[in-house]
């Protein structure tokens, strides 16, 4: 009996994953397709197997055009931790109650 119970459930879990991946593909071309940003006749063409030329990227970065990370946070208004690592490390250092900051974000 519990071998059958196991083989319906291995049958089941590859339904499973089948009608997942369906789901998720048809999901993919179906928002693609609504921000007309699905290019048909390339899809059709990759359906029927043929072989098309990768896309080519719209924006490539360049070395000299990459910024450090916080200048770029800090440009659009997010908040950049003016200290990387603990305040007290090692030791037998206890923080004073001013070290201690509420378990809230205040970012809101």
């Amino acid at each position: 009996g519990i071998m059958l119970i196991f083989g319906i459930d291995k049958f089941m879990s590859e339904c499973r994953a089948l009608v997942n991946f369906t789901g998720n593909a048809v999901a993919t071309l179906f928002i693609a397709w609504w921000d007309r940003t699905l290019d048909a006749d390339r899809a059709r063409r990759v359906f029927k197997g043929e072989i098309v030329e990768p896309m080519p990227s719209e924006d490539p970065i360049h070395l000299d055009e990459v910024t450090d990370i916080d200048e770029d946070l800090a440009e659009y208004g997010h908040h950049v931790p003016k200290e990387a690592g603990p305040k007290h490390v090692g030791g037998d250092v206890e923080p004073s109650k001013d070290d201690r900051r509420a378990a809230y974000s205040e970012t809101v």
